[in-house]
């Protein structure tokens, strides 16, 4: 009897457990793949948090404080450096004014009019030199100033936005000659305010730098066809280097002048490293379009005699230097007219030399 009441009294406290974990009231009938989708939707739809604590965000922080500072001292670099070179100047300068003030005032205390006249001559030379320094800094940043136009040009060829390209071919008009401004304001008449910066930097080619192209490549031609007819004449081969370096020296600073770069000496010096620069690292469809022009120029050679073939062969060369010289002094490179190759200079030269055998 006691072992049943026992019983009795286990199962119905397990009956109360039971009653005790089942739901007060079901909510609704739900098939199971519902209520996994729906318990789904429930975990992936959060509320944004919102990060109170600093320590949570110390590490992004960190990290974006350390690349603004590494970025920071890349760009504060070229400064510092630009900077003591500025005090470096300004103390020579300022020491430089001192020594004249001593000078000035040991002459006058000692009348020693010799020094003085010594004084005067030491102080135009130096007054010189200077001058010539500031020319040759401003020659060489028109030079890269020139490179980095054409590296612009092409930027903005290659969008299609508006204004931008007015702008970047105003900028250039401004530093031609002022004999070609005129070519410049008809280019201004032919806008129209709808043009993209690719038909504005077009457009501009074709009024502007068209016709200086044209006089340039004249110039070329001129200067190889004269350069080939004095190696034709000349007895010695040290008189032929001379004649070859004196003529592209001379056509190197006129085709400068034409759009408008003024060239010092190592401004000079520097474009012709990047003239030969080029010229080494010409691509092979500039040297297999040129292959014809020399095989031109093979056939005619074995007819002429050696002198004459060695006055093409330095017309050729000052063709080609001429060529480089060009595309290195334009403010932009060759977007909508062809890039004029050695066929443009070659029947100009082989003419020439041609009334010349005769």
């Amino acid at each position: 009897m006691n072992n049943d009441k026992t019983n009795r009294s286990d199962s119905g406290q397990l009956h109360q457990d039971v009653a005790q974990l089942k739901p007060s009231r079901i909510v609704a009938s739900v098939p199971v793949s519902e209520a996994i989708c729906t318990d789904t939707m429930q975990t992936e739809v959060r509320e944004p948090q919102i990060v109170t604590n600093q320590s949570e965000i110390s590490f992004s922080t960190d990290d974006s404080n350390e690349l603004k500072s590494v970025a920071e001292d890349v760009v504060a670099r070229p400064k510092k450096a630009k900077k003591w070179w500025v005090l470096l100047i300004l103390l020579v300068v300022g020491l430089s004014f001192a020594e004249v003030i001593l000078a000035i005032s040991a002459v006058i205390n000692t009348d020693d009019w010799l020094g003085a006249g010594w004084l005067v001559v030491l102080f135009m030379a130096i007054t010189t030199v200077l001058t010539v320094v500031v020319k040759e800094i401003r020659s060489l940043k028109r030079l890269k100033l020139q490179t980095e136009t054409r590296q612009h040009s092409i930027d903005l060829f290659n969008t299609p936005a508006i204004g931008l390209g007015q702008e970047h071919c105003a900028a250039i008009g401004k530093q031609l000659p002022k004999q070609y401004q005129h070519l410049v304001e008809g280019w201004q008449n032919k806008l129209e305010s709808h043009y993209t910066n690719n038909e504005v930097l077009s457009l501009f080619e074709l009024k502007v730098l068209s016709p200086i192209d044209k006089l340039a490549l004249n110039n070329i031609a001129k200067h190889s066809s004269a350069a080939g007819v004095m190696i034709a004449v000349s007895p010695f081969a040290l008189l032929d280097m001379l004649i070859v370096l004196w003529r592209n020296i001379v056509m190197i600073n006129q085709l400068s002048r034409f759009y408008g770069v003024r060239l010092g000496y190592w401004g000079r010096i520097a474009l012709i490293k990047k003239i030969f620069r080029s010229m080494l690292y010409a691509g092979a469809a500039e040297i297999l379009s040129d292959a014809g022009n020399y095989a031109l120029g093979v056939g005619l050679t074995g007819k002429i005699s050696s002198r004459v073939a060695q006055g093409l062969g330095a017309g050729v060369l000052t063709s080609r230097i001429g060529l480089q010289a060009l595309n290195e002094c334009r403010p932009m490179p060759w977007l909508a007219t062809k890039k004029p190759g050695l066929s443009t200079m070659s029947n100009k030269l082989l003419e020439d030399l041609t009334k010349f055998i005769k």
